[in-house]
Formats: C-alpha cells, sequence, structure tokens
C-alpha cells in the first residue's frame, strides 16, 4: 500500500526531521526523521515479553510514502504487523497498520525493523 499525499503529509508534520543526506538507491525517497512513537502489535502479535496490543516505544529512524523504519531493542519477525501511532498536531493521533519486511541488529544491540504500510484507521 501506498500512502495518500494528504496522510503522507501528516506523517511527516508529527516528526521532527534531521537533515537529510544523501539519497539512497531505494524504489521509493526516504526521509530521514529522529521520533519517538508508540508501536502496537496486532491482536495475537505480542513481541517476546510482551502481551499483544500493549504500546511499545520505539524510536523512527526515516519514512517513505510505503513504509517505515523503526528501531528497537527486541527483534520482530518478518510478516508480523502491528500498528504505528503517530502524532497528529490536528487533534486524534494517526494510527498505520505494518508489516515487517526486514528485521536486523545493529551494532548497539538493537534491532532496525523496516515495515509496509498496509492501511490507515479511519
Amino acid at each position: 500500500m501506498q500512502l495518500s499525499a494528504n496522510v503522507f503529509k501528516r506523517l511527516v508534520e508529527s516528526l521532527v526531521p534531521p537533515k537529510v543526506g544523501d539519497r539512497d538507491r531505494r524504489r521509493v525517497t526516504r526521509m530521514p526523521v529522529e521520533a519517538s512513537v508508540f508501536l502496537r502489535p496486532c491482536e495475537g502479535e505480542g513481541a517476546a515479553g510482551e502481551e499483544p496490543g500493549d504500546p511499545i516505544r520505539v524510536s523512527v529512524r526515516d519514512v517513505s510514502l510505503e513504509g517505515i523504519c523503526v528501531v528497537h531493542n527486541r527483534p520482530l519477525p518478518s510478516g508480523r504487523q502491528f500498528w504505528i501511532h503517530l502524532p497528529n498536531k490536528a487533534g486524534e493521533p494517526l494510527a498505520i497498520r505494518c508489516t515487517v519486511r526486514n528485521c536486523f541488529a545493529t551494532p548497539d544491540q538493537l534491532y532496525r525493523i523496516g515495515a509496509e504500510f498496509e492501511s490507515v484507521a479511519a
């Protein structure tokens, strides 16, 4: 799923971007950001040691029209679904359902989780 321009604008406005560095060679442009948001595993899909549906605070590294990269202290397997809850200056938080596409350990013992957008809550 690709986010609409309006939803992507709301997502970007809710996060504070640092300086934009070199472009990478992906299908869609990624926007580096530094923000902390809540990830909520979909029902029945809690991470190890966490109850399904419990909110987990994660750091956002980048966003694009098609996905998001977050960093967490626990891995999430490919295919796992979760909701990202983003602050919204206009009122209600923006909730986007995502599916994990990859998860890599980082040298600082964290996990970089790449996820694809699936749907936006009404």
